[in-house]
């Protein structure tokens, strides 16, 4: 059930909805498992990390910020030539089919490397740790909205 809760939180983190500046769900999956790969080797004392594990987790973490951040830059060059192509008269269904596949491709692409990342971190962790982070990460999202300006805090308020 908490594995449910973990990969629902990852892939549907905010409703999408119609109002303008909210993020859909694809944009909050990276966001929040920015967050959870934020999140987790400030754990430390409360997993009872060693430091090798942290250190383990901070580059899965950057390896992850990284892809995100590179696919990001890709899926905007082709949304920016859907803009300016949609902005044509007559629009050139030619020109932008390429652009809405390869953000669909990208969008797959950035999807894998968030469970590749989880799947990373499970072999960081053991099975106790896991299920720890797991059930604390689905503490969090229950008692409080994660926005991606903040980084959840511990719930238990352990230092």
């Amino acid at each position: 059930m908490l594995g449910g809760v973990l990969v629902l939180s990852i892939l549907f983190f905010f409703p999408e909805s119609g109002r303008a500046g909210d993020l859909g769900a694809f944009q909050s999956s990276v966001i929040s498992t920015d967050l959870f790969l934020s999140w987790i080797p400030a754990q430390a004392k409360d997993l009872k990390l060693t430091s090798g594990q942290v250190a383990a987790l901070r580059e899965v973490q950057g390896d992850f910020k990284g892809k995100s951040e590179e696919v990001g830059r890709r899926i905007e060059r082709n949304a920016q030539i859907l803009s300016k192509e949609v902005s044509k008269y007559p629009i050139d269904l030619s020109k932008i089919k390429p652009a809405i596949g390869e953000i669909s491709n990208l969008r797959g692409e950035l999807t894998y490397h968030a469970i590749k990342s989880l799947y990373r971190v499970q072999t960081i962790l053991s099975q106790p740790q896991w299920d720890q982070a797991k059930a604390e990460w689905a503490h969090i999202l229950a008692t409080k909205a994660v926005g991606p300006s903040q980084a959840p805090s511990n719930p238990s308020g352990k230092k």
